[in-house]
């Protein structure tokens, strides 16, 4: 009988030696760090950092093209974010450990050697034990073995199809994930020769901010008839995002709605409707389109809003937008969220520097002169709001270009007999500033709320056809 072959266990090699290349990430791990690059991005995106999330896409869409164009760049950049990586690590690692050493181990050890703690047993050498000597190799072989089974790795699939598979798993869980965030079926919009394009009536939709409705009219109001209902007050809105409001939004929010509801819930002696047609890059050629398509919707009182921003718009359609028409909603939800993104390229491309906007401004601001004085043909009373930005809106400093842009503004609007309102410092004390603008211009919901009681007190005081309104039915205005 042949003895059996010896057995014994092995030392292995736990971690690679220092100077050991690192496996090399391939096709697959381009696509990881493309993906990273992606959502990372996304995040900053949907955090408002839209040029931090510009710098995280240019940079992982360079380093990740790269990578699968080229082996030999695919190592360097491997070797480069290892060494990278290992740095950070390294100088985390000796703040952390020397933060726990100093303020947790050594104070530890100090107060413990003060209480007589001996946990090497030093002092006490003549204790008895029961430590055991180790076990024989025989005993150790047939324990190990009993708990591990090991065997030769095998070779994957082919790199192509490897690269396929992740690539589409990434487009299917990003289109799954934009479409949880509302992306994928916007509101859509009409081509109109005369106002360039307006909103599509009839809306319905639920997106990530909330209910976004729209009448026969493309308001996003309650449906109205064509004329004004005899004993009602009514106030036609109109103007660009800042009225609209916005797919993060809730209807509910809308300083239009929360005026035409707290109006209406106020003691006055008939309904007051209000009509707000906004819509998303709006300027004063677009509106003065409108008017002179529209009128004013038999409206006693017409409400323009805008930011002074406004005046550089000239006429432009869908093409100069990052909107669908209604002939043409999108397929997918990547698809909204890259026309968005390409639009924002072209039009950082567009040329639209300071001293356009200079000239471009004073066309404007003479367009809304006119959009003021065609209202007042149509038989309604104006009043024009000009939303504040963030800094003056919170009691700062205004630019001090659009500071000039806005005086020219109430000189011309002046000119045809009517006011130009301006909440600087308005919403100073009514909630945290992110709590109050969504960005530079646009308000959150409790900016809205608060814009409502501007607007609505600016009404009380300063309209003469609601003061006659009010007063000619029994009702005294406050």
């Amino acid at each position: 009988m042949a003895a059996p072959p010896e057995i014994s266990l092995k030392s292995t090699q736990w971690f690679p030696p220092v100077g050991t290349r690192a496996p090399e990430s391939g096709v697959a791990g381009a696509l990881v760090k493309l993906a990273v690059a992606a959502g990372a991005g996304a995040g900053f995106y949907l955090a408002h950092r839209h040029t931090l999330a510009t710098v995280v896409w240019g940079i992982g869409g360079t380093l990740g093209l790269l990578s699968l164009a080229s082996a030999g760049a695919r190592r360097a950049i491997d070797g480069a974010l290892v060494r990278v990586g290992r740095a950070v690590g390294e100088a985390t690692s000796a703040v952390l450990l020397t933060l726990v050493y100093v303020l947790v181990v050594t104070p530890t050890r100090l107060v413990r050697r003060a209480l007589g703690a001996d946990d090497l047993h030093l002092r006490d050498a003549g204790r008895h034990t029961y430590w055991l000597p180790c076990d024989d190799e025989a005993r150790k072989v047939r324990w190990v073995g009993s708990m591990f089974a090991t065997e030769a790795p095998q070779g994957g699939g082919h790199p192509v199809r490897t690269a396929l598979i992740v690539a589409a798993s990434l487009i299917a869980l990003a289109e799954g994930m934009a479409r949880l965030l509302g992306f994928g079926h916007p509101v859509l919009y009409i081509a109109d020769p005369e106002i360039g394009y307006r909103p599509e009536p009839n809306v319905d939709r639920h997106r990530y901010g909330g209910d976004v409705r729209t009448n026969s009219f493309g308001m996003r109001s309650p449906e109205v008839a064509a004329d004004k209902p005899p004993g009602a007050f009514r106030i036609f809105m109109i103007g660009d995002s800042t009225l609209w409001g916005g797919s993060y939004l809730d209807q509910e929010d809308l300083y239009a709605t929360v005026l035409r509801k707290h109006m209406n819930a106020s003691g006055l002696p008939g309904p007051v409707e209000v009509l707000a047609l906004g819509c998303n890059g709006w300027g004063p050629f677009h509106e003065h389109a409108v008017v002179r398509k529209n009128g004013a919707f038999h409206a006693d009182l017409t409400l323009v809003q805008m930011p002074i921003d406004d005046v550089n718009r000239p006429l432009y359609g869908l093409m100069d937008v990052p909107f669908f028409a209604v002939q043409a909603p999108p397929h997918l939800a990547l698809e909204e969220f890259a026309n968005n993104l390409i639009w924002r390229y072209r039009n950082a491309h567009a040329g639209l520097d300071l001293r356009w906007e200079r000239r471009q401004a004073q066309i404007g601001i003479r367009e809304y002169g006119e959009v003021v004085a065609d209202l007042q043909k149509a038989g309604s009373e104006v009043m024009v709001f000009v939303l504040p930005t963030r800094s003056p809106g919170l009691g700062g400093p205004e630019d001090r270009m659009e500071a000039t842009w806005r005086s020219h503004l109430e000189t011309t609007v002046a000119e045809h007999k009517a006011k130009t309102y301006f909440a600087r410092g308005y919403f100073k004390g009514k909630g945290e500033p992110d709590e109050i603008y969504y960005d530079n211009v646009h308000l959150n919901p409790k900016g809205h709320h608060a814009y409502a009681e501007f607007i609505e007190a600016r009404i009380r005081e300063d309209s003469e056809r609601f003061r006659a309104w009010a007063l000619g039915a029994g009702a005294a205005p406050r």
